[in-house]
Order: structure tokens, then C-alpha cells, then sequence
């Protein structure tokens, strides 16, 4: 075996396409490029096999980030064949495939040197399998200033707040459904909510454009579409109140960006959630209404948000200094 000349591969893609696991895999690059933090990156989008064992057999540790069961477990049987120690990050909540596929992402915690998991529920999951799991937060600041929203956006969201006595939005990186054929959104179920109460509006932050195409003959005046790529913080920052009304989750970055603007957020109780977040169960819209008919909207919101050190950095540290002493003589 040849030496090791990388001690940390990053594998993943980053945006475009946006989507939770992609703005964290750019976030964390972020992160290590700010801190000088030696790695390398593979881009899933260019995925070749070749070049995919290549990149791995030259770490020492491997960290992989995608949303493909099937691709998780060949690199956790690639892994150990060539000596390097697979981190894999389980960016959604475990157990919410269907039986052989549950099987399969199984089969690649007990097959992993470190899986990290999300949430509460899905760390008692994994650990059943593998000693070694890790519950940690997916949450990673922008290390970053963000974009701010063009012209066209900001007069839509101007508009919207002329019309309305209080906006709230959700996001959904692209129309996808659970393993129960239901939208994991509830984009479609949120349009026919906020159209039944015209003074509540909702901002429906869309950057494949995909839910406007399926919906835009049924939506209202008190509901818009921001449909091509752009930051979700500065529409949280606009908005009194943030809804994760998702039928699945891992740990959502969007709800941990509100709560450091001090912007309210209402999310379903699908998985274990931050603290500060108020519940509500999925499908029961009275109980929404009853939610947002007492919520105490907060006008303080903060204007940056400071920059913690994320808890994967603190984990790359840990396990890279708890290597160093070891091999010591």
C-alpha cells in the first residue's frame, strides 16, 4: 500500500443543485479552507470509479456526504479494503426507507469507522449497530457574507408584506416525496392552508423552480414563489416566522439559521428538534392555525450571526490529535 498523503477527503457536491446536504458539504469546505485545515475534495458530480478509489486509498480518513444509500454502502466495504477510515454523514433521519433499503443503509453503519447521525432517534438506530456512532449537529454557519436577494425577489417580498399582517416561509431544495409517496415538504399542503387566511402570507423558497410549475394555478395572493437560486437567510431574515413542515428530517440547517436570527419556528415533530423550536403534528392544520393564532412575533432579530466553530471541525481535531498522541512513542 502506497503512503497515505492525504489525512482528510471530502466527498460530496456543492451547490448547484442547492439543497441541505450540498450547502453543508460548501459550508464545511468553507470552514476548512478558513482554518487552514489541509484536505482534499471529490466531487460527486464528476463521480468516476476509478478516480473515486484512487482519491480514497491516498487518505487516511475519508468523510462522505451524499444521500445515496446505495453509493454509502460501497464506500463503506471500499474503505477498510484499502486502509482508510470511512466517516460517513447520515444527513437524514434513519429508517425512513422502505425494508431492503433500510437493510442496505444498515449494512453501512455496522460497515463505517465513524457514522455520524443527526438526531436523537436516529443515534438510538445506529448505535444498536456501531459503538462508534456520533451525534452531531449538521448546523455550520456561513463562514461567509451572504448574497443578498436581487431586485426581483426583494419587490415580490415588498409586495407580499403590503398585503399581509404577518409572513412566514419554508423551503425545499427540489419536489421530492418519502418513502409514503407524500410531498416531504408539504409544499402542497401549506398552499392550501395559507390560502384559506389571506392575512398570512408565505414566502415558498424554491430554488428548482419545480413546486411553482406544479402549483402555480393554485396558489393565492398571500403566497409567492422565489424559484431560482438564493439565500435562504435573507428570506428568513424578512420573514416574522419559519415553518418546517417536513413529513422526514435529519437536522435541519434552515431551522438552526432562524433560530440564530431570533426568528420563530414552527416544525413538525417528526424527529427530534433544537430546543426553542415549537412543535406541531404533521397534517393537523388546526393545530398549525391555533400555533400561529398565539405566536408572539419578534422584532429583534440579530444582523450577523457570530462564528462558532463547527462541531465537525471540533470532531476532525479530536480524532486527528487523538492520532497524533497514539502514534508516539
Amino acid at each position: 500500500m502506497k503512503l497515505k498523503n492525504n489525512k482528510l477527503l471530502i466527498i460530496g457536491k456543492k451547490p448547484l443543485p442547492l439543497g441541505g446536504v450540498t450547502i453543508h458539504v460548501q459550508r464545511l469546505t468553507q470552514w476548512l479552507d478558513y482554518l487552514q485545515i489541509s484536505y482534499r475534495f471529490y466531487d460527486l458530480k464528476k463521480f468516476k470509479l476509478n478516480t473515486f478509489i484512487k482519491e480514497i486509498c491516498q487518505a487516511r480518513y475519508a468523510h462522505l456526504h451524499t444521500s445515496s444509500l446505495f453509493l454509502r454502502f460501497i464506500f463503506s466495504i471500499i474503505c477498510p479494503l484499502l486502509l482508510t477510515k470511512s466517516i460517513i454523514t447520515y444527513h437524514g433521519n434513519l429508517g425512513r426507507y422502505t425494508l431492503i433499503k433500510n437493510y442496505i443503509d444498515y449494512l453501512s453503519i455496522i460497515f463505517s469507522y465513524f457514522p455520524i447521525v443527526l438526531n436523537k432517534r436516529s443515534f438510538d438506530i445506529a448505535y444498536k449497530l456501531n459503538k462508534k456512532t456520533i451525534l452531531l449537529s449538521a448546523f455550520i454557519s456561513n463562514v461567509n457574507s451572504e448574497t443578498p436577494l436581487n431586485d426581483e425577489f426583494l419587490d415580490l417580498i415588498i409586495k407580499l408584506r403590503e398585503r399581509c399582517n404577518h409572513i412566514f416561509c419554508t423551503n425545499a431544495y427540489d419536489l421530492a416525496y418519502d418513502k409514503n409517496n407524500q410531498e416531504i415538504y408539504s409544499i402542497g399542503n401549506l398552499i392550501d392552508f395559507f390560502s384559506k387566511y389571506p392575512e398570512w402570507g408565505l414566502i415558498i423558497s424554491d430554488p428548482s423552480g419545480n413546486y411553482k410549475k406544479k402549483y402555480i394555478e393554485y396558489i393565492s395572493n398571500n403566497i409567492i414563489f422565489l424559484d431560482s437560486p438564493h439565500s435562504f437567510i435573507e428570506v428568513i431574515k424578512k420573514s416574522d416566522c419559519f415553518i418546517r413542515y417536513t413529513t422526514t428530517d435529519g437536522d435541519s440547517l434552515s431551522i438552526h439559521e432562524a433560530l440564530e436570527y431570533n426568528v420563530p419556528v414552527i416544525a413538525t415533530n417528526v424527529v427530534s428538534r433544537p430546543n426553542g423550536v415549537i412543535l406541531v403534528k404533521l397534517n393537523d392544520f388546526e393545530e398549525l392555525k391555533r400555533v400561529i393564532s398565539l405566536l408572539e412575533y419578534k422584532a429583534d432579530k440579530r444582523g450577523n450571526m457570530s462564528k462558532q466553530l463547527p462541531a465537525i471541525i471540533k470532531f476532525y481535531k479530536k480524532i486527528f490529535n487523538y492520532e497524533t498522541n497514539y502514534s508516539r512513542p
